[in-house]
């Protein structure tokens, strides 16, 4: 993971974790990050690696996802960062027990669920698809899917999100890749 001076994060692409998920993980998912009995979040139940990034995704206030989309969806190592760390405790909580009947609440996100991540008030994603635009749209485009109805709405309520996507990359000439290179340097230049 980097961080920049303005507190903005950058998920790493490959691989974001070192070992694979342990069994104490898989078994205690719902509770391995739950605050400690004064509710302080301790971390203490992670793996030091996951522990980091969930520090750093309490810190920062944006977040930017650089990757390549495969098969209309992110790859395989930035779906497994998301699954380790933005943990029930860390990215949500579950609504109260007398908001659970109601799909939404006061607190909840259109997901049901009580954001966490509130600090993250922006999110930028820049990525590649070997499709033109209409068969990434056709297809159901899930990476943007997934990030733009599940993920952004574990973050602050007012969380925008910037896409830039270059579409059908190897069919795109070299003037309209630097052309598109260029566009993100101006944009995320003012994120």
């Amino acid at each position: 993971l980097s961080a920049s001076s303005a507190k903005q994060l950058l998920p790493p692409g490959n691989p974001p974790m070192t070992k694979a998920i342990s069994n104490q993980e898989r078994s205690n998912y719902y509770e391995i990050a739950k605050p400690d009995v004064d509710g302080k979040c301790t971390n203490s139940g992670l793996d030091p690696e996951i522990a980091n990034a969930v520090t750093l995704l309490r810190w920062c206030d944006a977040l930017v996802f650089v990757y390549p989309t495969w098969w209309f969806n992110v790859p395989g190592a930035l779906k497994s960062f998301f699954d380790r760390t933005l943990l029930p405790h860390v990215a949500f909580s579950l609504p109260p027990a007398d908001l659970q009947s109601e799909r939404e609440g006061p607190s909840t996100t259109s997901t049901g669920l009580v954001p966490l991540l509130t600090n993250i008030k922006k999110v930028g994603v820049v990525t590649t698809y070997g499709a033109p635009k209409p068969v990434a749209l056709l297809a159901g485009d899930n990476g943007r899917q997934m990030i733009s109805r599940a993920i952004r709405p574990l973050f602050n309520k007012e969380c925008p999100m910037v896409w830039m996507g270059l579409y059908n990359i190897h069919g795109s000439s070299l003037k309209e890749r630097q052309s598109f290179l260029s566009n993100v340097e101006n944009r995320f230049r003012r994120f």
